[in-house]
């Protein structure tokens, strides 16, 4: 480019006469852009000019162009053969740079944390143990023994595992922060890949912190799998129930409505009243009218555990969980329903020794109650 210019011929002949500083200010009047200055200089020959380097090819580094002294307060620049857009510069204040920095860094083999051998504990007084993150599948039906059908939702356990442990010295209390599924690097900031680094764990796409007893703690990396509950206990599951907008009070709250042919004008579908007359005068808090619907947390309480699929790391529960199909929901053992402490594991399930995960059987809850003397019971 600069070869061509009617530059070209003046500037060679007063930088090779000692007059480069007219030089460059020839070159600043006639060329308005950042890149063309660069162009140019990088056609001349060494120049000894206050704020901008001494550039000997195209390969070489532009350093303290345009910023007097830049150099000594850390900035650093690419090679122009290595920008992207041809002519743009770059300026990147880091220390210790070196072209190394640029090249693609292969990503460490992650070593996988050393679990330290867990072992079964007895129940006691106050035990609280943690849940575990699912991922809801959808939902299928299965007939029981009796003949009776079930409706039953799918929870996929998607690598759970422990990541962080909070104590009472710590944090002031004991609970278990686990993570569930799986993030590329690009997809977490910086504060969150740090965090998923410190304790050498995968990344994971949902976090969730459970509290738990003292004696309920489990170490970092601990996998929690579907054998974590049993079949036939009661299991809470909270998410986030399935948005459907702005509705209106029929569809919402189920109202009556106005009369559908006569007596009514272009009030079909509406709610009635609001308020009251001068006394109160206004409308009280809570009164029910149209607004957002769903899309809120919702938790499902004692929901009935019918089988365990331990080799597909599956959960058959007995009825709805709220959310879509693939969101995250999180599954406890219910409040008002204790699990059986002869029956649950605690503080999470622990394969017999040399036992895999594929070899174990699905384990199948029996019915309550059979419907047929439900039903026909003698009175």
């Amino acid at each position: 480019f600069f070869r061509e210019t009617m530059f070209s011929r003046g500037f060679r002949e007063i930088a090779s006469s000692g007059g480069a500083r007219h030089a460059a200010s020839r070159v600043f009047d006639g060329v308005s852009s950042r890149s063309s200055l660069l162009a140019s200089a990088c056609a001349a020959p060494s120049i000894s000019v206050p704020g901008i380097a001494a550039i000997e090819s195209t390969n070489a580094t532009a350093l303290d162009w345009l910023v007097p002294g830049a150099q000594s307060r850390g900035y650093r620049t690419r090679p122009l053969t290595e920008f992207p857009t041809q002519g743009r510069i770059r300026r990147t204040k880091t220390l210790g740079w070196s072209p190394d920095h640029w090249k693609t860094v292969e990503k460490p083999e992650r070593v996988p944390v050393e679990v330290p051998p867990l072992e079964s504990r007895p129940w006691v007084e106050g035990s609280k143990r943690t849940g575990l993150v699912a991922v809801k599948v959808g939902m299928t039906c299965a007939w029981d023994e009796a003949g009776a059908r079930l409706p039953l939702t799918v929870l996929w356990i998607d690598d759970c595992e422990v990541v962080q442990v909070k104590t009472e010295e710590n944090e002031g209390y004991y609970g278990v922060q686990l993570g569930a599924g799986s993030k590329k690097r690009k997809q977490l900031n910086a504060q969150e890949a740090g965090h998923f680094a410190k304790h050498n764990i995968e990344y994971k796409r949902q976090l969730k912190e459970f509290r738990v007893s003292a004696d309920g703690l489990l170490p970092v990396g601990t996998e929690i799998r579907a054998n974590h509950f049993a079949p036939g206990q009661r299991v809470d599951i909270q998410g986030v129930s399935i948005g459907k907008g702005f509705q209106g009070v029929m569809k919402k709250y189920g109202f009556k409505g106005g009369p559908a042919s006569h007596g009514s004008s272009k009030f079909h579908r509406g709610g009635g009243s609001t308020g009251a007359c001068q006394d109160p005068g206004k409308v009280w808090k809570g009164k029910k009218m149209p607004g957002q619907m769903g899309n809120k947390t919702r938790t499902t309480q004692c929901v009935w555990v019918y089988k365990v699929d331990p080799a597909r790391n599956l959960i058959y529960v007995k009825g709805q969980v709220p959310g879509h199909a693939g969101n995250f929901v999180y599954v406890k053992d219910a409040i008002k329903a204790p699990p059986d402490t002869e029956l649950v594991p605690f503080p999470t399930f622990v394969p017999p020794e040399g036992a895999k995960w594929e070899d174990m059987e699905v384990v199948t809850a029996t019915a309550p109650t059979d419907p047929y003397h439900m039903y026909n019971a003698p009175k």
